[in-house]
C-alpha cells in the first residue's frame, strides 16, 4: 500500500511539475522550502491554486510521506470539488475528518 501511495504522489507531482508556473506569492510564509529545490516550481502551483496547503501555516513537509488523506483532498480540489453529497462509511474515516468530503466525492 505504501508503495502505491508513493507511486501516486510522485505521478502527481509530475503532473504538477508540467503545469504552467504560478506566482511566486504561493510559498512566501513557507519555512520549509526553497526556491533551489527541485519541487520548489511544483510546490508553489499546488500552493498557489489551493490544490495542497501544506501541513501548517508556514510548513508544507516536503520529505514526509504523503497520506491517504492528503493524496484524496488533492485529486478531491483538482477536481474543483464537485461533492455529491453522498457520504459513505468507512471504518477509519470519521465524519469530524478534515478530508470526509474528498472520501466521500472519491467513493461516490
Amino acid at each position: 500500500m505504501r508503495r502505491k501511495l508513493t507511486a501516486l504522489a510522485a505521478a502527481l507531482m509530475i503532473l504538477v511539475s508540467v503545469l504552467p508556473a504560478a506566482s511566486a506569492t504561493g510559498v512566501l510564509n513557507i519555512k520549509d522550502m526553497s526556491r533551489d529545490q527541485w519541487f520548489y516550481s511544483a510546490a508553489n502551483y499546488c500552493i498557489s491554486n489551493s490544490l495542497m496547503v501544506g501541513t501548517s501555516n508556514v510548513s508544507f513537509s516536503p520529505k514526509n510521506d504523503v497520506t491517504r488523506a492528503m493524496f484524496v483532498q488533492t485529486l478531491y480540489r483538482m477536481s474543483e470539488e464537485k461533492y455529491t453529497g453522498k457520504s459513505v462509511s468507512f471504518t477509519d474515516v470519521k465524519k469530524k475528518d478534515w478530508f470526509k468530503k474528498a472520501v466521500d466525492w472519491a467513493a461516490a
